[in-house]
Parts: structure tokens; C-alpha cells; sequence
């Protein structure tokens, strides 16, 4: 899966853009967004891993869940 895929899905209804937070995990700068499946406390959907330029520690973790 790739983020324009997820785009695609959120334009069409499907997934709602739940929250964006941070974690302390390292994601690679050179590569696009990760995108993982995701069940959870706020559902099931996918979350995208992308990384933060101001430290190399910690990473965005964006939530998207079925409506």
C-alpha cells in the first residue's frame, strides 16, 4: 500500500483521518512514508510512519481508520 492509495481511500470516504502523534522510533529519511495496517484502541485501518526533521529519534505517526 502506498500513501496516494490511502489519499485515494480518505477522498472516497472509506478511511477518516483519525490523528496525527509522535513516537520514539527511527524511520528513514530517504524513503517515502511507511504505511502499516493497524487494529487497535481507535479501530482498524492503516497508520503511515513519517519522519520528523527536527531529531532523528522520534517519527510522526498518522492514523487512519474505517468510517
Amino acid at each position: 500500500m502506498e500513501m496516494h492509495e490511502i489519499e485515494k481511500m480518505v477522498a472516497d470516504g472509506k478511511l477518516i483521518k483519525h490523528h496525527t502523534s509522535a513516537a520514539r522510533r527511527y524511520v528513514s529519511r530517504r524513503k517515502p512514508a511507511t504505511i502499516c495496517t493497524y487494529t487497535g484502541r481507535f479501530g482498524r485501518g492503516y497508520i503511515a510512519l513519517s519522519p520528523r526533521w527536527d531529531t532523528s529519534q522520534y517519527c510522526w505517526i498518522t492514523y487512519y481508520i474505517e468510517s
